[in-house]
């Protein structure tokens, strides 16, 4: 029976597998088939591209000839123009049906132009033909290899079908032998297997009773490793609460009742002790390790704050040296701009003030010539003034060195005498001389006169104009309206 539903099912097996492989073969055929017929329509829709870009080009290239035809025939009806005008009518019929042609020629370019679109059209839909046509190949081919591989499994089928009809041949040969071999009379035989059967049934009871012997014997050992189990958890217990005493705590002995007493002794004393912190360890040693970290944070501010006092200290004496080395230096400049606008025998000075060796802020002294008062608030106004530019232009330069390129001046020489105005200019000529460019905002004529441009507004019939004046080299003025405006005055 299991040989014949072994060669049943290989039938089976074998004819599904045919069946698909077949279909399969088929379908990869179908499939080829339709990848032939796409690829001969690619290949002649290409052919018809090549043919119409060939056309194209040969058109191009009729074009390109026609259009230097006509340029040729332009250049020669270029002359007779020149030379003839008397009559135009041959030329105009030329010119004409150059034009014509010319409307022909961009006719036939257009055309050619969308026979070229259309072939590049049809070369793309060749080229995903050609696309397809490679997929479908690639398919056909995993095709041809899954057929393959179904034909090695229909062999492996098939050997095993072979094997499996030698051993029922073997089964059919063994139970042939084994009938041939049994004993003509079976009485004899039949009392040997009842006996063979009480022995058995009797084999049986005392499987069960021992069975059941072992069954109880199980429970019992099972109640044991419970039992077993427990105690050894006791053990770890007590074992685990006899390493959390304290260090140095020895054993009590005695017997229960003893010990009972002794708890009960000693439970009233840690009663009397009152409310017990058990945290204070782990507390105490948190505070430990704040503390250690607080002290390696304070070392590290400490040893910071030596070395920004040593950064300090150095920053305070190249500040401290540079100042005094900047005073000097201004101090110097502000005597000489104030000699050079006061005259001769004016003194300025610049002094630093101290506070605990630091320097707090600038004290200044002015000296005009033929006076004896250095304080500033006792000179007069135009004193002032003319004290407050030198120290202003001291500021930016140094030594000889003019120090500002452009200087702005609103009405500043407005508190000064003529004398003072006199100084004034002359100190501008001079700086202006070195480099340095002024624009002033002034009214008074003396200082208009050391300007190289004025620019003014003025009114007219009460309408404002704006006019400028330049001055020439030599030194004349000359007035010129550079820029007029009206407006309501």
């Amino acid at each position: 029976e299991e040989a014949a539903a072994t060669a049943q099912a290989h039938a089976e097996v074998q004819t599904r597998s045919l069946t698909v492989g077949q279909q399969t073969f088929r379908a990869k055929q179908e499939a080829l088939t339709q990848a032939e017929s796409r690829h001969r329509n690619a290949a002649r829709t290409l052919a018809t591209a090549r043919e119409a870009l060939a056309a194209q080009a040969s058109l191009e290239a009729d074009l390109e000839r026609r259009e230097t035809q006509l340029k040729e025939s332009l250049a020669g009806l270029a002359a007779p123009v020149e030379a003839d005008v008397s009559d135009l009518s041959p030329l105009e019929a030329a010119l004409r049906t150059a034009q014509t042609e010319e409307e022909e020629v961009r006719t036939a370019l257009s055309a050619a132009q969308r026979d070229a679109a259309a072939a590049q059209g049809a070369l793309a839909v060749w080229l995903e033909r050609e696309r397809a046509y490679a997929a479908a190949e690639t398919r056909y081919a995993e095709g041809q290899a899954r057929a393959e591989v179904l034909r090695v499994q229909v062999g492996e089928l098939e050997a095993a079908t072979a094997e499996a009809e030698a051993g029922w041949q073997a089964a059919v040969t063994a139970l042939q032998a084994a009938e041939a071999a049994l004993p003509g009379g079976d009485a004899d035989e039949r009392a040997r297997f009842d006996a063979a059967r009480r022995a058995e049934a009797d084999a049986e009871g005392r499987l069960e009773t021992l069975s059941r012997e072992q069954a109880a014997l199980a429970g019992e050992l099972e109640a044991l490793h419970l039992s077993l189990a427990r105690r050894e958890a006791a053990h770890d217990l007590a074992a685990e609460e006899h390493r959390a005493f304290p260090a140095g705590l020895g054993a009590v002995s005695g017997g229960p009742k003893a010990l009972r007493d002794r708890l009960g002794v000693v439970e009233a004393e840690l009663a009397e002790l009152g409310p017990v912190n058990h945290r204070a360890a782990g507390e105490h040693e948190a505070q430990e390790a704040r503390l250690a970290d607080l002290t390696h944070q304070l070392d590290d501010a400490r040893s910071a704050a030596a070395e920004l006092s040593g950064v300090l200290d150095g920053l305070d004496t190249a500040v401290r040296e540079r100042l005094v080395a900047g005073t000097d230096a201004l101090n110097r400049s502000f005597a000489g701009y104030a000699e050079r606008l006061f005259g001769a025998g004016a003194q300025a000075s610049a002094e630093l003030v101290w506070d605990a060796a630091r320097p707090v802020g600038l004290k200044l002294a002015l000296q005009p010539p033929a006076k004896q008062t250095r304080t500033l608030s006792l000179l007069s106004v135009g004193e002032r003034t003319m004290g407050a530019l030198a120290f202003l232009f001291a500021l930016m330069a140094t030594g000889d060195a003019p120090g500002l390129p452009l200087a702005i001046l609103d009405e500043v020489d407005a508190p000064l005498d003529e004398a003072n105005i006199r100084r004034f200019c002359s100190f501008l000529s001079e700086l202006s001389g070195r480099g340095t460019q002024f624009v002033l905002i002034t009214h008074q004529k003396a200082t208009m006169e050391v300007a190289g441009a004025l620019w003014g507004v003025t009114t007219q019939a009460g309408v404002s104009r704006v006019f400028s004046i330049r001055r020439e080299a030599e030194g004349a003025a000359v007035g010129s309206d550079v820029e007029a405006a009206t407006s309501v005055a």
